[in-house]
C-alpha cells in the first residue's frame, strides 16, 4: 500500500484467485483506482468479462513480446 505500481499485469486464472476479482477490488479502491490494469488470459472469450471487471486492457495468450510492450507503453 505504501508503494503504488505504475501498472498491474494480472493473469485471469491464478490458481485459487481470479484476476478479474482482484481487478474489481483494485478499481473499487480510491487508492488504486487510477493504476492501469492489463488482464491476460489464454481464452479470447474472457476479454469482455475482463473489461467488465474494470481492466484497462486485455491480452490473449500466447502473445508476442512486442504486443505486450506496446500495451505497457500505452499506459505509462
Amino acid at each position: 500500500a505504501a508503494q503504488k505500481p505504475d501498472l498491474i499485469l494480472l493473469d485471469v486464472w491464478m490458481g485459487t484467485h481470479d484476476g478479474r476479482d482482484i481487478c474489481r477490488d483494485l478499481k473499487n479502491d480510491p487508492v488504486t483506482r487510477s493504476i492501469p490494469v492489463i488482464l491476460v488470459s489464454a481464452g479470447r472469450e474472457i476479454e469482455q468479462s475482463a473489461m467488465e471487471a474494470g481492466a484497462d486492457d486485455f491480452i490473449e495468450k500466447p502473445f508476442e513480446r512486442t504486443v505486450l510492450l506496446e500495451k505497457i507503453a500505452k499506459y505509462l
